[in-house]
């Protein structure tokens, strides 16, 4: 039994979880691409637009890799170290680099995703005269 361990680290917080699995490295990354690229697929779809980011994946990640075959760890102790990334370009900051584990597909679904969130949220009003 092999273990392996999808996070979320950036700003505010970090959030491993843990799986316990009977297969490779590999199976395990492709497996979480998998499951990445379908739960991207089903966000990018609803209506509440909200932004895509790694919360958001993490959130329903454990019912999906347990279809896939991988039991969930729960440690005796979590230590909660900090860090939250929300995906989108930044033309005044550079751009949000892509995570190895979202193809161009994937990140590109994400990117034009946000940035129609980011729109709504900061269209222009007109002047008041």
């Amino acid at each position: 039994m092999a273990l392996f361990s999808i996070c979320v680290s950036g700003w505010e917080e970090y959030r491993p979880i843990w799986f316990s699995g009977s297969c490779s490295v590999d199976d395990f990354k492709k497996a979480s691409k998998k499951a990445i690229d379908r739960i991207v697929r089903e966000l990018d779809s609803e209506k509440d637009w909200g932004y895509i980011f790694g919360d958001c994946i993490l959130d329903r990640l454990v019912p999906v890799m347990k279809e896939l075959g991988f039991e969930r760890i729960i440690p005796d102790i979590e230590i909660d170290i900090e860090g939250e990334c929300l995906y989108r370009e930044r033309e005044t900051e550079g751009d949000d680099k892509r995570p190895e584990i979202f193809d161009d597909e994937i990140w590109k679904i994400i990117i034009d995703h946000n940035d129609k969130v980011n729109k709504q949220l900061y269209k222009e009003t007109p002047e008041i005269k």
